[in-house]
């Protein structure tokens, strides 16, 4: 396990659970979403649990911080490995695409099974 991605995960569930009390509606529904998914799920699964909360951006930065990935997401593409090429290529389209993109949160856990990310 890289760092001590369950203690990165307790500590990112109870700030984005404290979001839910803020009186602004951006905060709640990011605090709401953390809320459905439950704690122990959100700990068990992630960082891939926090793709239901987070936009895909934020997403990328999570494994930079958990060295899944080295470079930053705006980057020169051929500075990323194959890995970090196929994962920009995903996040990218469902960011420009949403639903209509031929990607989804499953074709990132394909990813990582297939690269033995998290494994």
């Amino acid at each position: 396990m890289r760092l001590n991605m369950k203690s990165i995960a307790i500590e990112y569930y109870e700030g984005l659970i404290g979001l839910g009390k803020s009186n602004n509606e951006i905060n709640k529904n990011l605090g709401n979403r953390i809320q459905r998914i439950g704690r122990e799920k959100f700990i068990k699964d992630y960082p891939l649990s926090a793709l239901d909360v987070v936009n895909h951006r934020t997403f990328w930065e999570i494994c930079m911080e958990l060295d899944i990935v080295e470079k930053p997401f705006f980057c020169n593409d051929e500075e990323y490995n194959d890995f970090e090429k196929k994962l920009h290529e995903i996040l990218t389209s469902m960011m420009n695409y949403g639903e209509k993109s031929s990607y989804d949160k499953e074709d990132i856990k394909k990813l990582f099974r297939q690269y033995r990310v998290l494994v």
